[in-house]
């Protein structure tokens, strides 16, 4: 009766080391990732986004639109929002890039970009800021208003 009791026990640690090393393919990991403005950008610069994008490559892909009151136009300053994104990704790197735009999603009104990469591996939860440091005034001119007399 012991060999079919150690036999058992082979088994059931086979099938646990199996299972152990399926797993990490079936959990999601978890980027909460804030953006950001920093000097030389300013609030009235980043009220000119009108429509901004996340986008994640590497070893996820994925495309997160930001409009109508989410993320933009910016309502706050320095912070300009946050966002949590999961992925399953358990190796290689995950890259977020954040595009701010004047209207659409057209090169030639791309006020603002920025980007980080993150490590996917094993942790769970991961913490992460995008920080935009530069503004093209050429693509969105500042916003001018005048009064009339």
């Amino acid at each position: 009766m012991k060999p079919a009791k150690i036999l058992s026990a082979a088994a059931l640690c086979a099938a646990l080391l199996g299972a152990t090393l399926v797993s990490g393919c079936d959990t999601y990991h978890y980027y909460d990732m804030d953006v950001k403005a920093m000097s030389p950008v300013t609030q009235t610069e980043i009220s000119g986004m009108q429509f901004c994008q996340i986008l994640v490559t590497g070893a996820d892909t994925h495309t997160i639109n930001w409009t109508q009151g989410i993320g933009c136009p910016p309502q706050g300053f320095p912070d300009i929002g946050s966002f949590e994104f999961s992925s399953f990704a358990d190796s290689g790197n995950l890259v977020f890039t954040f595009n701010g735009y004047a209207m659409n999603l057209d090169q030639s009104m791309l006020c603002s970009t920025a980007s980080t990469t993150m490590p996917a591996n094993g942790t769970i939860t991961q913490m992460g800021t995008i920080t935009l440091t530069s503004f093209n005034e050429t693509n969105c001119p500042p916003h001018v208003t005048t009064s009339t007399p």
